[in-house]
């Protein structure tokens, strides 16, 4: 599967994690967490716009000026305590 950058807008990464590479498994060996978009429209008729998806997302998501998002209930921060990385979207083939 090869990414061949932004497919429906800008290109960044959720939460402003690294990027890895799905083809090349040495830049998400050791990764706790792999993101993953889907942006499918498959499923719609008259009103498309689901492919937006993953990056609506990754564009509205927030951090406090540390970096920091706790859960309070799991007494962890899931971006400190985890390697999180972003393998961007994959690309959705229609027939």
């Amino acid at each position: 599967m090869t990414r061949y950058g932004a497919q429906y807008g800008p290109d960044f990464t959720f939460l402003g994690v690294d990027r890895c590479d799905l083809t090349d498994p040495t830049t998400y060996e050791g990764a706790d967490v792999v993101i993953l978009g889907a942006p499918f429209d498959g499923g719609t008729s008259h009103r498309p716009g689901t492919r937006f998806g993953p990056q609506a997302i990754r564009a509205t998501d927030y951090l406090p000026h540390d970096g920091s998002r706790p859960s309070l209930a799991l007494r962890t921060d899931g971006l400190k305590d985890l390697r999180v990385l972003d393998a961007g979207d994959v690309e959705m083939f229609f027939r």
